[in-house]
């Protein structure tokens, strides 16, 4: 599944856009899977171990970004340290991003949306992976025994 981030340059997302067409074209993709509505996490998964045997997994797929944001707030729901529904949880923890079509003609000076935006009240995913760049978070560098490097 594709993910695009800022700090791709834009021939990187110019081939990982042609390698999702590709996939797309020649049904070798996760696209027939890719869930449109955001669901609950199954609490009965169980990690076995390594070595364990490998079961099939006929399962539909979130898009990894939302999939990691579900995870965090229903985690945090479980552990009673946020009471709101995910839909509030989203737009109370902005995730930056821009419409590939944008940041591919404009560059960082695209509009920065957020994902919450592209999430449906009823829990609707309104976009394909594909579609969207997500901004990274600033890198810091550190080395041993020193604070933060600038570069």
């Amino acid at each position: 599944m594709p993910a695009s981030y800022n700090s791709m340059s834009e021939p990187e997302i110019a081939c990982l856009l042609h390698a999702t067409d590709l996939a797309y074209s020649r049904t070798l993709s996760l696209s027939p899977s890719i869930q449109e509505k955001v669901g609950a996490l199954d609490w009965n998964l169980r990690f076995r171990g390594p070595g364990a045997s490998v079961q099939k997994d006929d399962g539909s797929v979130l898009v990894p970004k939302v999939f990691r944001r579900l995870s965090t707030w229903a985690v945090n729901k479980r552990a009673k340290m946020v009471s709101v529904d995910f839909g509030k949880y989203l737009r109370a923890h902005c995730d930056p991003c821009f419409l590939t079509k944008d940041f591919l003609e404009q560059g960082v000076a695209a509009q920065e949306r957020d994902l919450a935006e592209f999430i449906g009240a009823d829990g609707s995913v309104l976009f394909w992976p594909e579609e969207r760049i997500f901004k990274d978070a600033p890198s810091k560098l550190a080395v041993p025994g020193s604070t933060e490097v600038e570069w």
